[in-house]
């Protein structure tokens, strides 16, 4: 004889049983009968042909088997709730505070000509945005979402993880300070030239520089070392050196012919940009929206190729 399925209703039951630690205190809450809140259970138990609950006059506990079932029951109410929560919302006009943390790069360079379109499109949203280069505590410190730019890949801190654009770092310098220095034709070139470095606490300076197959590590000793992207951009459009930048950093100076590519072709590291959320269970429909929003905007950003000028 075939084994019924299992009803989902009775599997949520089992789960209000598991949760208030008793058949009784069950019924109060729900205001099902406790012996139809007992034939529920037991006829769940027929089902999967093991017993579920251990029962006795003084507590109530899960059997092996119930130990099994009770994370995919509690992912089944999961799902349940955020298809309820789908349904109402279906329609209804994005609002709230969206609070959102990123670095001072990200922030001047890609969030502040975003977030504004975002705005224009949902009026009744409002972004509160942090910005900073030290290390938050999403959950700690309140963040609905924090967005940040990294060569390695993220440790796993717990936090839902989402990559939204692949950037590569190209080096680039100002065209009086070429002509000034002469042309770079391979990367053993650039020893003993004035280089502008970011880093954090690299030691010791150095690029590693990618081109197809070929791979060439270049010990560097920099006139310049910071770790704010804007500041190194300011200094190369000045004839300070050569430096190494994300794309999308130097993407309006290189139209305006402010910088130049040195080493075409050639490129130092290829970053990522990635979204953090504290939980996927509790993200709100705005923090969903907001993450889409910028996958979708950020992307094509970071990979565009500038007009250049003249």
């Amino acid at each position: 004889m075939a084994r019924s399925r299992l009803d989902l209703n009775d599997v949520r039951l089992l789960m209000k049983v598991v949760e208030h630690r008793s058949f009784t205190a069950a019924a109060k809450i729900t205001g099902i009968p406790k012996s139809t809140l007992s034939q529920r259970v037991a006829a769940l138990e027929d089902a999967v042909g093991t017993a579920l609950l251990r029962r006795n006059s003084r507590s109530l506990s899960l059997t092996e088997a119930g130990e099994v079932l009770l994370p995919h029951a509690r992912a089944i109410e999961e799902m349940a709730r955020d298809a309820e929560t789908a349904l109402l919302d279906r329609g209804r006009e994005l609002a709230g505070t969206l609070r959102v943390t990123t670095s001072f790069a990200l922030s001047q360079f890609a969030l502040a000509p975003l977030v504004p379109k975002f705005l224009r499109r949902h009026p009744k949203v409002v972004v509160q945005m942090s910005v900073t280069n030290r290390y938050v505590d999403l959950i700690g410190e309140g963040y609905d979402m924090g967005v940040r730019a990294h060569g390695e890949p993220l440790q796993d801190s717990g936090l839902v993880q989402r990559v939204i654009a692949r950037t590569p770092w190209s080096l680039l310098a100002a065209p009086g300070w070429v002509a000034e220095n002469g042309p770079i034709h391979s990367p053993d070139d650039l020893t003993g030239k004035d280089v502008l470095f970011w880093t954090v606490d690299a030691e010791p300076p150095s690029w590693t520089l990618c081109k197809g197959d070929s791979r060439s590590t270049i010990l560097l000793e920099p006139r310049m070392v910071t770790a704010d992207m804007a500041t190194l951009r300011a200094a190369a459009v000045v004839g300070g050196g050569v430096t190494a930048l994300p794309h999308y950093i130097c993407l309006a100076a290189l139209e305006a012919g402010d910088l130049l590519h040195v080493l075409p072709g050639w490129h130092v590291l290829t970053s990522s940009i990635s979204i953090l959320m504290p939980s996927r269970r509790h993200t709100s429909r705005l923090t969903r929206a907001f993450s889409d929003y910028l996958a979708e905007e950020v992307a094509p950003l970071a990979a565009k190729t500038p007009r250049l000028a003249g």
